[in-house]
């Protein structure tokens, strides 16, 4: 059962998120092309890391983790960046949707409970959405901050245990008012716009980076993704930073 560890708290300052979906291309005899995808589809990672970073410890946090990995399966768990620019979702934080928070101690999961029902408990706005479809499936959202931007293409949205992508750029009216359209149906309901992916990748090689005197240096990571059941008996995780 391979350990698979949290990735480290480090800055970025380069970030590359994309699929690796490889396909078969064949001729009849017409030579008429025929398309067959030969693999399952991964997520591939670049990930440029500070050595410095904001708190100096970047250097530190990349060698530390290749010494747990030491020996092991290269396996780390972390939530990629969105393929949206970062500063296109300025004041949008915890504005999108109800954001689930799990609670832990000593490493153990903690949970909630009033007298014998579960809590959960959330940060962020709530946005209700109702589910439709025209061409393709949509949810028209409220409560959502007035007259910008709220949900860009290829954002994830939840509506419970399901997800979809946005597959055009959504604006709301000035009562905050939008209509999302998206890849696949979701229900209605409380949603989730620009939600989270936890994925376990593997480190494909190692990086290296050389110190300057002065300035900023980087470790260069590249990943692709892998699925717990491609181990007889799943994953371990484990996470030394917390």
């Amino acid at each position: 059962m391979p350990e698979v560890y949290a990735w480290p708290p480090v800055e970025l300052v380069g970030h590359e998120h994309t699929i690796d979906r490889p396909v078969n291309r064949s001729e009849g005899i017409s030579g008429r092309p025929y398309f067959s995808q030969s693999k399952r589809s991964r997520r591939l990672v670049t990930a440029q890391v500070s050595g410095i970073g904001t708190d100096m410890a970047g250097a530190g946090y990349v060698e530390q983790l290749k010494r747990f990995l030491d020996g092991k399966p290269p396996f780390v768990r972390m939530t990629p960046l969105p393929h949206v620019y970062r500063r296109a979702l300025n004041g949008l934080n915890l504005q999108r949707g109800l954001h689930v928070l799990n609670w832990s101690a000593s490493g153990a999961a903690l949970a909630w409970s009033d007298d014998g029902e579960e809590l959960q408990w959330s940060d962020g706005k709530k946005i209700t959405a109702e589910a439709g479809e025209d061409n393709w499936p949509f949810l028209d959202c409220v409560d959502l901050p007035p007259s910008r931007p709220v949900a860009y293409p290829g954002e994830l949205v939840r509506s419970g245990d399901a997800g979809a992508r946005v597959i055009r750029l959504a604006r709301s009216d000035s009562e905050g008012r939008a209509r999302i359209y998206l890849d696949t149906p979701l229900s209605g309901g409380s949603v989730l716009i620009g939600a989270g992916e936890s994925i376990v990748f593997e480190i494909l090689d190692y990086p290296r980076a050389v110190q300057p005197v002065s300035g900023n240096y980087t470790y260069g990571f590249d990943l692709k993704e892998v699925f717990a059941e491609e181990h007889a008996d799943g994953f371990v995780e484990v996470n030394p930073w917390n």
